[in-house]
């Protein structure tokens, strides 16, 4: 074991070596933040990532206009940078991988839908067209992801968009928002 303090007594860093395991683990803050085990397998408990749901989200207005939606449950937030309202904070500057993946119906004339990953630096958008002639009145589901250029808190969030047609889609409780610090 190697340790560092500041004060000469509570060991803030650490770099250790665990025979029996014939692991290593790294260690600043006072918290472990790389641990690379016996078959070279490298772990970060503290790298930023985030997985959420949503609730249904019933008569979603759109045509011209993007609705943002909300992400209520969390199932993963290691470190706290998302919030329930749907918006992920970037805790540093880097690489984030995000993807949202929307899936609802009520279709009826509607003649496209969008889905938008929005972040402080640029939006992220993947199409689903020709609504009123594949999905009328049937359910949907798409995808958008990115590798997303992100600063120290930067912002990231999901917004939809239909076209046409009523104007008004559901949208279900199977929606997904996650992401991760990658580099």
């Amino acid at each position: 074991n190697i340790f560092f303090a500041d004060d000469g007594g509570v060991q803030r860093g650490k770099v250790a070596y665990d025979h029996s395991a014939d692991s290593m683990t790294l260690r600043s803050g006072n918290n472990d933040s790389l641990v690379i085990d016996s078959a070279g397998h490298i772990t970060k408990p503290l790298q930023s990532a985030f997985n959420a749901t949503s609730a249904t989200q019933s008569n979603v207005t759109g045509d011209e206009t993007q609705y943002q939606m909300t992400f209520g449950t969390e199932t993963i937030d290691r470190n706290a940078d998302f919030n329930t309202n749907g918006t992920f904070t970037a805790p540093v500057t880097g690489l984030y991988l995000l993807s949202a993946n929307v899936g609802g119906g009520g279709f009826s004339s509607h003649t496209r839908m969008l889905n938008f990953i929005v972040t402080s630096n640029r939006t992220y958008i993947a199409t689903l067209e020709n609504l009123a002639n594949t999905h009328n009145g049937n359910s949907f589901g798409f995808n958008v992801s990115c590798l997303a250029d992100m600063d120290a808190n930067d912002t990231a969030f999901v917004q939809v968009r239909v076209d046409g047609g009523s104007k008004v889609i559901d949208l279900d409780d199977t929606c997904r928002f996650s992401g991760c610090l990658i580099a």
